[in-house]
């Protein structure tokens, strides 16, 4: 028999998770896992080593690792720029539905169900932790609606060891706003579709399991634990590195800034064919790469991309911070769009074997500013007919000017798959790029997706 740790990390890579429950294992898989039977007589051989190993391991759970690049958004979080890591949902509720007791209870419900939303940070001479604290969720209601009141709500910086997650409930006599507002530490962009659907099923009466297969907890444990497994991608990132290095002199990041930052803000909608949907990531940094080649004159551009994380069926519906910034160097000289775009589709392609390697380790002793990785290119995917209930509308929330910039450019695109629309939103600092240029950068970006069909 394997190390048992080894064993319960084979196990999971299968889908096939289990759960300590009173010294007993509950196991779970879907139906077609291969060789499911093999693997049950193995798991009912081991049991005992299951059973003290799974109960070591919670209780190793009281002060829970962060993960590398949760830390490096703790980094920039002490330096000053937590609220800049707040995200934001905001549901105007139909009159129809305006029992605070049962919006108090469901916020309850959502937040016992998903071990990421009772964590908060903890500090032990220096070294800063996640505990569990069943405590820990916040309500705050407010017999005012005012839009000002909503938005100071949303910008307000969260006390870090105190709660990562809160709802507001802003009513009067005639409205009821709910603003959820969760940290990004805790949270990526698809938990907040997670606590979306939990809220409508509730209210609707779905029949939802209270209890996941696994926790946040355990991402973040299987990633401390298998720290020797994903050390082996250091060679690859070494060479992509130096490649970046090596054109650095050349690349559109390096352009003239103040030490101020002043941060804008646009949203442009954009319909798509079919044909462009495919591959629909790809094609939006190739053409942004080429518009920036066409428009300045730089032909290699550094984006920042998020690679998600939930490689097992159990991570698709837990809230938690499934992400991991990776730097992708795109080279548009001497290449048509069509080239460009299988280019970058083949890197991405080989970047998903290397995901796990942790951003602060690529960047350790490589000789290259951290201000050269300033765009952030984010797509986002939404089944819109999936979380739509009349009595429920989203409300888009105003974004502050002058608050803390995470990057230069931070474009993100949301794609509805049945409006086949993209939306992006995009944030810049405009002692960066002007608002003139950075508008001429996506309509000239937004031809250039049109022509790859």
């Amino acid at each position: 028999m394997q190390n048992i740790n080894d064993f319960y990390n084979e196990l999971t890579n299968l889908n096939i998770s289990i759960n300590l429950f009173d010294d007993n294992l509950e196991v779970f898989y879907e139906q077609d896992t291969e060789n499911i039977n093999e693997y049950l007589i193995l798991i009912k051989e081991n049991k005992a080593q299951l059973v003290d190993f799974l109960t070591k391991r919670k209780k190793n759970l009281n002060e829970i690792p962060l993960s590398p690049a949760q830390r490096n958004i703790l980094f920039k979080c002490l330096q000053g720029g937590s609220s800049s890591y707040n995200m934001s949902q905001i549901f105007k509720v139909d009159k129809s539905f305006s029992d605070i007791e049962k919006i108090k209870e469901n916020f309850n419900y959502i937040t016992n169900k998903h071990e990421a939303l009772k964590m908060k940070l903890s500090n032990k001479n220096g070294k800063y932790f996640f505990i569990v604290d069943n405590n820990s969720s916040q309500v705050d209601i407010f017999d005012n609606v005012e839009h000002s009141l909503v938005t100071d709500y949303v910008y307000s910086t969260f006390d870090l060891e105190k709660n990562l997650v809160k709802l507001g409930i802003f009513k009067n006599e005639n409205e009821i706003f709910l603003c959820l507002v969760l940290h990004h530490i805790i949270g990526d962009d698809k938990s907040l579709s997670i606590i979306q659907k939990d809220f409508l099923d509730f209210i609707n009466g779905v029949s939802v399991d209270h209890n996941l297969v696994e926790h946040f907890t355990d991402y973040l444990t299987y990633l401390q634990n298998e720290r020797e497994t994903i050390n082996r991608s250091k060679g690859f990132w070494v060479e992509k590195m130096s490649n970046i290095k090596r054109n650095q002199s050349n690349s559109f990041n390096i352009l003239h800034k103040s030490e101020t930052p002043i941060s804008k803000n646009g949203y442009f909608s954009f319909k798509l064919n079919n044909k462009i949907q495919r591959n629909l990531f790809p094609r939006l940094i190739a053409s942004l790469s080429f518009t920036i080649k066409n428009l300045f004159n730089k032909h290699y551009v550094i984006f920042t991309v998020p690679f998600s994380t939930r490689d097992i069926l159990s991570h698709h519906q837990q809230v938690g911070y499934y992400i991991n910034q990776l730097p992708l160097g795109i080279d548009s000289d001497s290449h048509r769009i069509e080239e460009l775009i299988m280019n970058v589709r083949n890197e991405i392609f080989e970047y998903n074997d290397h995901k796990l390697y942790p951003f602060s380790s690529i960047m350790s002793g490589i000789g290259i500013s951290h201000e050269l990785f300033n765009i952030s290119v984010v797509l986002l995917n939404e089944i819109s007919e999936n979380i739509a209930d009349n009595r429920f509308e989203a409300v888009k929330s105003e974004v502050i000017q002058n608050v803390s910039l995470k990057n230069d450019i931070a474009f993100e695109f949301l794609y509805d798959e049945n409006e086949t629309t993209l939306t992006l939103h995009v944030e810049y600092n405009d002692n960066f790029i002007e608002t003139n240029n950075m508008e001429k950068l996506i309509n000239k970006a937004y031809e250039y997706l049109l022509e790859t069909e």
